[in-house]
């Protein structure tokens, strides 16, 4: 289950997503020719503008949503017409390529949906060829800075309890490295980056609090009631309008290669 929901409200927030921001850590390591895997592509945003700096290199993109991957091959038709990209219809636990296929793996925000994130790793490991390189970046939302615990922190910490119940784990991006170096991977580089949630839309993000799902699905199960519910979009906002405002994400950005 993918707890943030596939509604339009969602998939506007995470097209936000770029290369130069959220993918920037990659570019030391992509090279022309690559065939690369992106799993749990989604609408494809961050990989998505690799085509204009690297044009021969070759995306193969999978995602478990049909209807995720159908516009995402609709944006690639809009935005990106030349890049050599492909969407197929998979997992990350079981990809569908075959061993040694790809020179370069990236994922954003993936394993930590996941109740069996090593199992993903070793996927991974077994299509990459020789020496070839996993790009992870994954938060670690105990990290996270809020300018003051209010609504958006009770969201997000209402979040990451839903996401442990549906089998997931907030915390992984600081358990990345020993997943890595203990299912066939060395670590080249590591760090902690901070998101800055200010350079989302506010209006994009509010959308996508009023029509959060699992929030929906929280208070089916009694895990908060209806003053939780009451006027939480206008509060959050009133937050973000605040000039002191700010939120950053921990997120881990990991490079790693695999073992001979």
């Amino acid at each position: 289950m993918y707890t943030l929901g596939n509604q339009d409200s969602v998939l506007n927030l995470l097209e936000q997503r770029r290369l130069d921001e959220e993918g920037k850590f990659i570019l030391p390591y992509i090279k022309d020719n690559m065939n690369i895997l992106d799993y749990g592509c989604g609408l494809s945003t961050i990989l998505g503008g690799l085509h204009g700096k690297y044009p021969t290199v070759q995306v193969f993109g999978i995602d478990f949503d049909i209807d995720v991957l159908k516009k995402a091959l609709k944006r690639k038709k809009i935005s990106y017409k030349k890049a050599h990209t492909r969407f197929v219809l998979s997992n990350v636990l079981e990809i569908p390529f075959n061993s040694n296929s790809f020179d370069f793996a990236f994922g954003n925000s993936i394993l930590m949906q996941l109740s069996d994130p090593t199992r993903a790793i070793q996927e991974i490991n077994r299509t990459l060829r020789p020496d070839g390189i996993i790009a992870i970046r994954e938060p670690d939302y105990s990290l996270d800075e809020y300018s003051y615990e209010g609504s958006l922190y009770n969201f997000w910490n209402l979040f990451c309890e839903m996401l442990i119940l549906d089998g997931g784990n907030p915390y992984i991006g600081s358990k990345i490295e020993n997943l890595l170096t203990t299912n066939g991977f060395y670590i080249c580089e590591s760090k902690l980056s901070k998101n800055d949630y200010k350079k989302f839309p506010t209006n994009i993000f509010l959308e996508f609090v009023n029509e959060a799902t699992f929030i929906n699905r929280a208070y089916d199960i009694g895990i908060i009631n209806k003053e939780f519910l009451l006027g939480l979009g206008e509060r959050i906002q009133l937050e973000m309008n605040n000039p002191k405002f700010y939120m950053k994400r921990a997120y881990y950005e990991i490079i790693a290669r695999k073992k001979d």
